[in-house]
C-alpha cells in the first residue's frame, strides 16, 4: 500500500472520496433532521447511511457493493425508518412478573453481524433498563410513522400493535370468565349525533298541591 498526498485545500485532486464524504453528510443530516434525534447520535445516523448505500445499485454496473461481494442480492424487506418509535419487549429474565413488559425506545440501526435491532430507550418503567441507554434486542413492534423526538409518545398503542410480539394461546380463559372491572373498560361503540331520550310516558306530579 502506497501512501499518496495530495496538496492542501484541493478538494479536487481527491475528488472520489471527497464527494462520498459529501454523500454521507447530507444522509447524516437528514436523518438527524427528519427524527429531530441529538445531534451526538451522529455516529449511530453515519452507520445506518453506511447501511444504506451498501445495498443501492452504483450507477457504472447496477449492482450494490452488497452484491458484489455476498454473491448476492441483498433483502430489504427488513429496512425500518431510522429514528421512529419502538415497543421493544424486554426478555422474562430481566422484568418482573407484574408489570410493564416494554420500554419505549427510537430505532437506531443494525448490528452488521446479526439479525440484532439497536435502540435508545426513551421511557422505561422497568428498574433493569435505564432511559438514554443504547439496548439490542430482536421482538419489536414499530411505529414507523411516530417520531418521539419530534411529536411525543402517544397515550396508548392500538390493540392490533400490543400482540404483534406473540399469539395468545388457546389455553387463555376469555375475558367474560374474568373478574373484570365494567369502569375500567372503554366503550367503542360508535355514538349518535343525537341525544338519546328516555322512551317512559311523562307523568306530571302535583306533589300534594
Amino acid at each position: 500500500i502506497i501512501h499518496e498526498e495530495t496538496p492542501p485545500y484541493s478538494h479536487s485532486s481527491n475528488g472520489v472520496a471527497e464527494r462520498k464524504n459529501r454523500t454521507f453528510k447530507d444522509m447524516i443530516n437528514s436523518l438527524l433532521l427528519t427524527s429531530v434525534l441529538p445531534k451526538y447520535l451522529w455516529g449511530e445516523a453515519l452507520n445506518m447511511a453506511y447501511h444504506i448505500l451498501n445495498r443501492v445499485p452504483l450507477k457504472h454496473n447496477m449492482s450494490t457493493p452488497f452484491e458484489l461481494w455476498k454473491g448476492r442480492k441483498p433483502s430489504l424487506k427488513y429496512f425500518r425508518v431510522w429514528g421512529c418509535l419502538a415497543e421493544v419487549l424486554v426478555p422474562k429474565h430481566k422484568r418482573k412478573k407484574l408489570g410493564p413488559k416494554t420500554v419505549d425506545a427510537v430505532f437506531l440501526g443494525y448490528v452488521e453481524t446479526s439479525y440484532i435491532l439497536r435502540f435508545l430507550v426513551i421511557k422505561s418503567e422497568i428498574p433493569s433498563i435505564e432511559v438514554n441507554t443504547i439496548i439490542k434486542f430482536h421482538d419489536v413492534v414499530f411505529l414507523e410513522d411516530v417520531f418521539p423526538m419530534k411529536t411525543g409518545i402517544p397515550s396508548s398503542v392500538s390493540l392490533d400493535d400490543s400482540l404483534a410480539f406473540t399469539s395468545i394461546p388457546e389455553h387463555v380463559e376469555k375475558m367474560s370468565n374474568v373478574g373484570v372491572n365494567p369502569s375500567s373498560i372503554s366503550l367503542t361503540h360508535e355514538q349518535s349525533d343525537e341525544p338519546r331520550r328516555s322512551k317512559r310516558a311523562r307523568v306530571i306530579k302535583d306533589f300534594g298541591k
